[in-house]
């Protein structure tokens, strides 16, 4: 579906002394190589898998996430289908290994992990090894691992978003009249799914609002260049997914 992401996603847990029982999530689009991790509670995995929208998600095998009950929910709430992996591929040690193999570095400090390891890095190192496993294709248009900062973003969970039928109908489980579909006027498929992003992740930075609120002024008071630049878009093939 060209106007919708297609991901793959990953979680693993981990218990600090500190921080209790927490989740690491990472995601990745194969087409367009957007590749994105986060940390959050584990009692917030399901919210954040309904925002995501994966269509296949990993876990470790024989883990407390492999269970019958963890997988009917998440069939329930997302529609992915749920895969054990060996519980190696999450090994932390293993995960840095891959991912720092893949990037060609020394660490993963320059993509926003100064500590090393957390628990989003071994889902991250999870996915790229069943990529490299399934896919058995170069991976190398998957350039960079971008931390995704929960703060910087509204928490919605995954029955308010369902609720306010964001990305689709209550009674359909369709697109079509959801708010997504009343307000999409995107003139390309990368359009429509930076939207849908936005949407399922608000800012919540304030100086970020503005910017985003100033960039759109410009268009609405300069309709030429808008129009113009929406002509050019339109004739645009899928860049992200080359």
């Amino acid at each position: 579906e060209q106007r919708e992401g297609n991901y793959l996603a990953a979680i693993f847990q981990t218990e600090t002394k500190a921080d209790g029982l927490q989740a690491g999530l990472a995601w990745v689009e194969l087409s367009s190589g957007l590749f994105q991790s986060m940390s959050a509670p584990a009692d917030h995995v399901l919210d954040e898998l309904v925002r995501i929208a994966p269509a296949e998600v990993l876990i470790a095998e024989g883990s407390t996430l492999d269970v019958p009950d963890f997988r009917k929910a998440v069939t329930q709430c997302t529609g992915a289908t749920v895969v054990s992996r060996p519980p190696w591929a999450f090994d932390a040690r293993s995960s840095l290994e891959i991912l720092c193999d893949h990037f060609t570095v020394k660490t993963l400090e320059g993509f926003g992990f100064p500590e090393g390891w957390e628990a989003s890095v071994s889902a991250a190192g999870a996915v790229i090894e069943y990529l490299r496993e399934t896919q058995k294709t170069a991976l190398s248009h998957i350039v960079t691992l971008k931390r995704f900062d929960r703060t910087d973003h509204m928490v919605i969970d995954g029955n308010t978003l369902r609720c306010l039928e964001v990305h689709r109908t209550l009674r359909t489980n369709r697109r079509p009249g959801s708010l997504l579909a009343c307000i999409d006027r995107t003139a390309t498929g990368m359009g429509a799914r930076l939207l849908e992003r936005w949407l399922t992740f608000p800012l919540t930075n304030y100086s970020a609002i503005v910017a985003r609120q100033d960039a759109i002024e410009q268009f609405i008071t300069h309709r030429t260049p808008l129009n113009r630049v929406r002509e050019l878009l339109g004739e645009m093939s899928q860049i992200d997914r080359i």
